[in-house]
């Protein structure tokens, strides 16, 4: 019996990350340093990036930077590296340079015409499918649309791995197939807020079966841990929330060990440097109110706040961040009156210029100043011309 195999399952790094008005950046090289550290620790037969190692096409300087000193402290560790390209990355970008990285042990798997070429670790293969659309599909491999038409994401990927296992059968058939892919699977639920969608209207995803042959299957693209297949199509998740819908979410890497064809799975969390949360049902009193209880750590982390409150709140947001300060705000639409026709008729009967003089007093502390009054009574006098 051949050495068990292990692989570190990561995904959706999304370096450059921002949540709303915060970039994340700082959060993320925290989060990557201890994925660094566990590789140290539980000397994987490699790290897998399951795609969107960034969150855009063009990362930025210090995004590219925070990779670059997670791949330099792997290399100096001693753990392979095996990363394909997602939805989020451009892929020629992700992998220049391959060639030369590869030499080092990090293997960057962005090119189709690589699909078929594996990371030999142990008894296993692994075979790296970056995320594609039909079209290129199509192109690298001399194909017409009705072989893989355009939008079925699902022939696309289908074909794919027909072409590796069918490589794997006929060149390496006494090591075990693995797959690393970034795709929506269908019966994983619903893909995440902020996420590039994949799958509009239901097109883009692709049945699990896809993946009929491998004896596991990295994946990429959701953000929460799931398991599809009895386990062996796995999504790992992200590696810290990228959105509010993510908040409480518990993040983690997963070591999968492969003894023969058969995988298991054990998650390591990860500790977020700053929680992400959301804060209802309160007024906006009763939130200043009850953050003087709340401990350092949970005043300091990303918190979306929505409040009950239907009246408009002075300096909300700079109050709010006077004890939240990555706080955001979201505050209850007041609700239209149907049912009180009289309402509209006071309405009707209220003089425009007193109402905008009176709301401008309130909202101001003063008086409207003589260019403020000829504004609003030059806008009350105008009468559009009938094109007629």
């Amino acid at each position: 019996m051949a050495r068990p195999v292990r692989l570190l399952h990561t995904a959706d790094w999304h370096l450059g990350k921002r949540l709303r008005d915060f970039p994340l950046l700082e959060e993320q090289a925290a989060v990557v340093a201890q994925v660094v550290e566990l590789a140290r620790t539980l000397r994987p037969d490699a790290l897998v990036v399951a795609g969107d190692v960034f969150d855009t096409a063009v990362p930025g300087v210090e995004a590219l930077r925070v990779w670059a000193n997670a791949l330099e402290a792997l290399v100096d560790a001693g753990v392979p590296v095996v990363a394909i390209s997602g939805n989020h990355d451009q892929a020629e970008r992700l992998g220049h340079l391959g060639g030369l990285a590869a030499r080092a042990g990090v293997h960057l798997r962005t090119d189709l015409a690589t699909v078929a070429t594996p990371v030999v670790l142990g008894h296993v293969a692994v075979y790296g499918l970056p995320f594609t659309r039909p079209v290129r599909v199509r192109s690298a491999f001399g194909l017409d649309a009705e072989r893989v038409p355009d939008g079925d994401d699902a022939a696309a990927l289908r074909f794919l791995s027909a072409q590796v296992l069918a490589a794997h059968r006929a060149e390496r058939p006494d090591l075990v197939p693995v797959a690393v892919a970034h795709a929506f699977v269908e019966g994983a639920g619903r893909e995440d807020e902020g996420e590039d969608a994949i799958a509009v209207g239901g097109t883009g995803a692709v049945p699990a079966d896809v993946f009929d042959g491998f004896a596991y299957v990295a994946l990429g693209h959701l953000h929460g841990r799931r398991s599809l297949a009895g386990g062996r199509v796995r999504y790992a998740g992200s590696l810290y929330p990228t959105s509010f819908a993510e908040a409480g979410h518990a993040k983690s890497v997963s070591l999968v060990t492969l003894e023969g064809d058969a995988a298991s799975v054990e998650e390591h969390p990860l500790r977020p440097p700053r929680p992400v949360r959301v804060v209802g049902g309160l007024t906006f009193d009763e939130v200043l109110a009850a953050a003087g209880a709340e401990t350092r750590e949970a005043r300091e982390g990303y918190v979306l706040v929505r409040v009950t409150d239907s009246e408009p709140i002075a300096s909300a947001l700079p109050r709010l961040r006077d004890v939240y300060p990555r706080s955001l705000l979201e505050q209850a639409a007041p609700e239209a009156d149907t049912e009180a026709p009289e309402a509209a008729e006071e309405l009707s009967a209220l003089d425009p210029r007193e109402v905008t003089l009176t709301f401008l007093r309130e909202r101001t502390g003063q008086d409207a100043s003589d260019l403020q009054l000829e504004v609003l009574d030059a806008a009350l006098a105008f009468e559009p011309e009938d094109d007629a």
